[in-house]
């Protein structure tokens, strides 16, 4: 998959390739490779780039044309922002099952 704003990103960062990848501490093949839609980018590193360029990974993949993080939560961790139109019931057992078979 290419994901264009990779490049636009780090170009609104004036970034380099090189000084990026120096940062991520990677290869620089690998690296254009990602940016360029030749490799599939591993989730983890969506994740670093969107914390490094301070946008939400949704941004990153194209999924909104929003650019800035869901705030985080009074204990400091990201919250879903994921809300049920008004007047729409949550399911009963709406909590996900743990694979191991507890509830999370």
């Amino acid at each position: 998959m290419y994901y264009r704003r990779l490049r636009d990103l780090r170009e609104d960062h004036d970034l380099t390739q090189t000084q990026l990848v120096e940062l991520l501490g990677m290869h620089k093949t690998t690296y254009t490779n990602y940016e360029q839609g030749k490799r599939e980018i591993p989730f983890s590193l969506v994740i670093r780039l969107a914390r490094l360029y301070g946008v939400s990974i949704d941004f990153i993949a194209e999924f909104t044309d929003e650019p800035l993080p869901l705030p985080s939560s009074k204990n400091g961790k990201q919250r879903c922002g994921r809300t049920l139109p008004e007047g729409a019931r949550k399911p009963a057992n709406s909590r996900l099952e743990d694979p191991r078979g507890g509830k999370q």
